[in-house]
């Protein structure tokens, strides 16, 4: 009787002790579950992202001078560094072969001009002396004549190496006397010159891909060199090339920057 007395008070603690187990439990699992919110009044704020990238100073203009008649090179007007004006000469080459021709050429359009100017008084004051068969054929020659004439000599002026625009003499392949190919008719001319106008920068940067949609033309910008400590050029996004580069997922991107005191030299960082 005293066994089944003692049994029966040990199994009424266990189960007191499970039911006070399963309250903390349920008490932490409620703890846990209950979020906690914070309440703020909403503000309106301003956000500006910046962008620092690096960029290649380009010149706004670059070209490599070449012949387009063939000659040696008799006068050498221009040099690296000397700033040159549109139209400016640079260089002539003489060709006796192209001068012969000139001169044949000439005095055959001459030959023909007064041949012709004949015909046509005679045709006009006594137009029975001649027939208009024979005035024509004398006016095609005269025509054909002059037209070979003005051919020759515009192939002559070419032998004066002209400035295509105004900028600066950055490169000098050639020197005095040496033989100089037509660029049009040869594949392996040597440039005589090459010219770069400075007078506007075109600053060229490789926006990468990500940063495609964060950037508009006419974006204001900040500008500076290392080169020239101090100085920061404010400018706007003037050009975008609106394709992404496949081999560098870069979209090519250009700012005008003015350049008239020369400081920014091309191919800056």
């Amino acid at each position: 009787m005293k066994t089944k007395i003692l049994l029966t008070l040990f199994s009424c603690a266990i189960l007191a002790c499970s039911d006070g187990t399963q309250q903390q439990d349920k008490n932490a699992i409620l703890s846990i579950k209950t979020p906690n919110v914070k309440v703020v009044n909403p503000e309106q704020r301003s956000f500006t992202s910046t962008l620092q990238i690096i960029g290649n100073a380009m010149p706004n203009k670059q070209v490599n001078i070449h012949a387009m008649e063939g000659g040696f090179l008799s006068v050498l007007k221009k040099d690296i560094g000397d700033k040159v004006k549109e139209g400016e000469v640079l260089a002539v080459l003489n060709n006796p072969e192209l001068t012969r021709e000139l001169e044949i050429n000439k005095v055959g359009k001459e030959v023909a001009e007064a041949n012709y100017l004949r015909f046509k008084k005679v045709i006009e004051k006594t137009p029975e002396l001649t027939t208009l068969q024979e005035f024509e054929k004398v006016e095609a020659t005269y025509l054909i004549a002059y037209a070979k004439y003005k051919a020759t000599e515009n192939r002559y002026s070419l032998l004066s190496i002209r400035a295509p625009f105004s900028g600066v003499i950055t490169t000098r392949n050639v020197e005095l006397g040496a033989l100089i190919q037509s660029g049009i008719n040869s594949s392996n001319s040597t440039a005589l010159f090459e010219i770069m106008d400075m007078k506007i920068i075109r600053l060229t940067v490789a926006l990468p891909e990500t940063e495609v949609d964060n950037i508009s033309k006419g974006m204001q910008a900040k500008i500076s060199f290392p080169e020239l400590p101090g100085l920061t050029f404010s400018v706007q996004v003037s050009r975008m090339a609106n394709a992404i580069d496949n081999s560098t997922k870069t979209m090519k991107v250009q700012l005008d920057i003015p350049n008239q005191n020369g400081k920014i030299k091309a191919g800056m960082y």
